[in-house]
């Protein structure tokens, strides 16, 4: 079994931006009117003293492929999109990242402080969370010195929601992050993510889906 790393997070490094909050709350193409958005901006400075990053991951071979599947660490990702964007890798990265409980603890306030505060908190968290991850990308291209594939999440084109305990069972995520998952498959904290990152065997191969 790999050994799962941590990567330390200095929040200050994770950009949350107001336009990511506000493309999650909806405004995609108009723009919000000056108190929504001058709240949504009080509402990423809350989220950014909450939030406390987190991350671990693991490097594996991929064992075997099909044309929609891989199998990594004994689990059988079945997904024909999945299957595509590992064409160019041997191995890859699997990770989880959290934005922390206290995130958990904001968003619940939020949620009862008033409808607007409940969607503008739960955008915060999913620009927190997506901000991570980049984060996340970012360190382990770094550290192999070349540009990875897309990241790609259980519950994303095909593949199913229900490879998540494994993936988290792999990482040792409890443990490592404190990450843990219900038996209706809802992370807890629940602004958190896995996914899984191929590893291109030539510099210049890495795909993408969009």
């Amino acid at each position: 079994m790999p050994h799962v790393e941590k990567i330390i997070i200095n929040k200050e490094d994770v950009n949350i931006s107001i336009k990511n909050i506000l493309l999650f709350a909806g405004y995609r193409v108009s723009s919000p009117e000056v108190n929504y958005a001058t709240r949504a901006n009080e509402i990423k400075a809350r989220m950014e003293a909450a939030f406390t990053p987190r991350a671990c991951y693991i490097k594996a071979a991929i064992d075997n492929r099909g044309e929609d599947f891989v199998d990594v660490l004994g689990m059988h990702l079945v997904s024909k999109p999945l299957a595509g964007l590992l064409s160019p890798c041997g191995e890859v990265y699997l990770f989880a990242a959290t934005t922390g409980a206290n995130v958990d603890r904001f968003l619940t306030k939020a949620k009862h402080s008033s409808p607007v505060d409940n969607m503008l908190a739960d955008a915060a968290g999913s620009a927190a969370i997506e901000a991570t991850c980049d984060f996340v990308d970012s360190y382990l291209a770094d550290k192999e010195g070349k540009k990875l594939c897309q990241r790609f999440s259980p519950g994303y084109s095909e593949l199913s929601i229900d490879c998540q305990p494994s993936f988290l069972h792999l990482l040792d995520s409890e443990r490592a992050i404190g990450l843990t998952i219900t038996d209706s498959m809802m992370m807890a904290p629940v602004k958190s993510v896995t996914a899984i990152v191929g590893i291109p065997k030539i510099a210049g191969t890495e795909k993408s889906l969009y």
